[in-house]
């Protein structure tokens, strides 16, 4: 099987550690990755687990191998029951034994394989066929099989439907027995499948995989929604180059059961998930990891990783792009709610997961939560990280475009390499960053950490004195740094950086803003290379600079009743100065000058803003005159 992959375990244990060390990537100090995977999977009995990625030991293999020769020879005498879709037929029932082959309707049960279509010949053109599951209750299988070619015109569609009350109980029958297998074809013009019945999966023991892979290029859609039990975990893998997609969604309430499942879902291999319309939502209890692969949130669906307000169903870390080299993961958030529930206040979502990798996470809508354990309301209550390269050589972006996005701590570079490139960048276009600090956690050769301000907002959950600080740069990009103290008092040391791509030269400058009901939070830039040369506009709340470094051809606005702090010495020459709406003439202005209501004191040192004066029309006209003179005496001198 092309699709390589594997599983290791560890039980929900906190390891001792420090509060600023990362883990390693199975979270372990005291027993090796590879030991704690051997010794789980063989006792295969590894309650609300989560999962580890890395090279399988001899032991292992010999272990999966006989495992899966037990599952070969458990389903020798399998029956398969095949239905081969017709042109346009009229729905179908189950229990129509003329519908199948061999003749004879499918008999529920451990052994049963259930397989739909033929991938040759390809399918009639503008195929649509609906069969229906008429047979009582819970339909139990080993494995199905959906197959087909999509047809030359007219794209088709397979409709796997069920009577009121019905459902399909996919069992596996040893451990990591394949329950789906997702072959067909999209062809020239498409084919889609749509399984309406409820699905459920069922392990062979506590804690092993249930799994659907395949080549298949055709849409799968799990509109009755998917089940695990047994706590079983998912995984989604490809076979070959190929890669299938499998989207849950639905239109309804009572149809829709989500996916539900204890032990964790795996996106491998370049296998794609969608969640889209999934009205009930999707929980994972125990472990998340995307790799090589493309997870989507849509239409407002809520996805939990962990059960949020719980002591016992959390996730440790929720990994995008893990495992071996080149696996690169990717986690789309258009919309609805992704809370993610872990042990600790350092675990949470983790992007690079693996050196060599990348993972990506572009949050474009919706909300993201990361809480610890009990935790249930942001911000208050909000904590947990979200790690950016955490192996030595990895590479992890956010990108921010909307949405909002809270949590405790936003820590790039967890690792570095001397050898390795280690890159995080964290891009704030749209939408609210809402966190206690941004730091970088590891400093090294080959490493960098950027954060881009471009007009989403940075909101403070917490009062720090290191708020942001130690990245290798934070650029102020056209859209601007918009900073939001929510009633807190935090300090950036970080230098705020003009961005040297921004249009005309001229970035977008700051934004003050404070969203608490007491207007009392305050924001203390105590970098002394600040290079942002855009405008400064305090909206709300106090800002306080430590060196004249505001650009002369700026403007500084401040609202009535915010203030402004200049501590330092001397004066800082600007362009313009708008104070409670009115445009100020020429003169010196801070605390204990002209408007000083608008300024404050931190009590050491009190700077000033100079607008020079601008000269009167006549005396212009005098200087141009003069500039004339003097050009003509210079032309006499040379004629002379």
């Amino acid at each position: 099987m092309a699709g390589k992959f594997q599983l290791g375990f560890r039980s929900h244990v906190a390891a001792n550690r420090s509060p600023d060390s990362y883990r390693d990537s199975a979270g372990n100090h005291n027993r090796s990755q590879r030991e704690q995977k051997e010794s789980c999977m063989l006792s295969k009995v590894c309650q609300f687990s989560r999962f580890h990625v890395g090279g399988l030991t001899a032991r292992t293999a010999m272990a999966l191998a006989a495992l899966a020769a037990a599952g070969l020879a458990g389903t020798a005498m399998a029956t398969t029951y095949t239905y081969a879709p017709v042109a346009n037929t009229a729905p179908g029932d189950w229990s129509t034994g003329t519908n199948w082959s061999p003749s004879g309707a499918p008999v529920s049960g451990a052994t049963t394989t259930l397989t739909f279509g033929s991938n040759s010949p390809v399918l009639a053109n503008g195929l649509t066929n609906t069969n229906t599951d008429d047979i009582g209750g819970a339909f139990q299988a080993n494995i199905i099989n959906l197959q087909g070619t999509g047809p030359a015109s007219g794209a088709a569609t397979i409709n796997i439907a069920a009577a009121s009350g019905n459902s399909l109980n996919l069992v596996a029958p040893a451990a990591s027995s394949i329950v789906a297998n997702l072959n067909a074809n999209a062809g020239t013009a498409g084919l889609t499948y749509n399984v309406s019945v409820p699905v459920s999966l069922t392990a062979f023991a506590a804690g092993d995989t249930v799994v659907f892979q395949g080549a298949g290029t055709a849409t799968f859609n799990f509109s009755g929604g998917i089940t695990t039990t047994n706590s079983a975990a998912l995984l989604i893998q490809n076979v070959g180059s190929l890669a299938p997609t499998v989207t849950l969604s639905g239109s309804t309430a009572s149809t829709v059961q989500g996916l539900v499942m204890y032990g964790g879902a795996r996106l491998n291999a370049n296998a794609n998930l969608d969640v889209t319309g999934v009205n009930s939502g999707l929980t994972i209890k125990g472990g998340f990891s995307v790799n090589s692969g493309v997870m989507t949130q849509d239409n407002g669906v809520t996805v939990n990783l962990g059960t949020v307000g719980s002591t016992t169903s959390y996730v440790w870390d929720a990994f995008i792009g893990s495992g071996a080299s080149g696996n690169n993961g990717t986690y789309n958030l258009n919309s609805g709610t992704l809370n993610i529930n872990v042990s600790s206040t350092y675990g949470g979502l983790r992007l690079g997961q693996s050196t060599g990798v990348t993972g990506t996470l572009n949050v474009n809508g919706g909300t993201l939560n990361t809480y610890v354990e009990n935790s249930s309301t942001p911000p208050a209550d909000v904590l947990g990280t979200i790690g950016l390269a955490v192996a030595g050589g990895s590479t992890a972006t956010v990108n921010q475009n909307g949405g909002v996005v809270n949590t405790g701590v936003v820590s790039m570079v967890g690792a570095t390499s001397a050898t390795l490139s280690t890159t995080a960048a964290y891009n704030l276009n749209g939408g609210t960053l809402a966190t206690g600090n941004v730091n970088m956690h590891t400093t090294g050769s080959g490493a960098t950490a950027t954060f881009n301000f471009n007009g989403g907002t940075l909101q403070a959950n917490a009062t720090s004195a290191a708020f942001m600080q130690g990245l290798t740069a934070a650029n102020v990009q056209a859209g601007g740094a918009v900073i939001d103290t929510n009633g807190n008092t935090i300090t950036i040391a970080q230098n705020l950086l003009s961005d040297p791509a921004a249009t005309g030269g001229t970035d977008g400058g700051l934004t003050l803003l404070d969203s608490s009901t007491n207007h009392n939070g305050e924001l203390i830039l105590s970098g002394t290379g600040n290079t942002y040369n855009g405008n400064t506009s305090v909206q709300d709340g106090t800002l306080q600079i430590n060196t004249g470094f505001l650009a002369s051809t700026s403007t500084v606005s401040i609202a009535t009743g915010a203030k402004m702090i200049l501590d330092y010495s001397g004066t800082d020459s600007i362009t313009s100065l708008i104070l409670g709406g009115v445009v100020e003439g020429p003169g010196i202005y801070g605390y204990g000058h002209l408007s000083s209501s608008f300024f404050t004191s931190a009590g050491v040192t009190n700077g000033t803003l100079t607008i020079p004066a601008i000269p009167e029309p006549a005396t212009l006209g005098l200087l141009a005159l003069g500039g004339l003179g003097i050009l003509a005496s210079g032309r006499r001198r040379r004629r002379a």
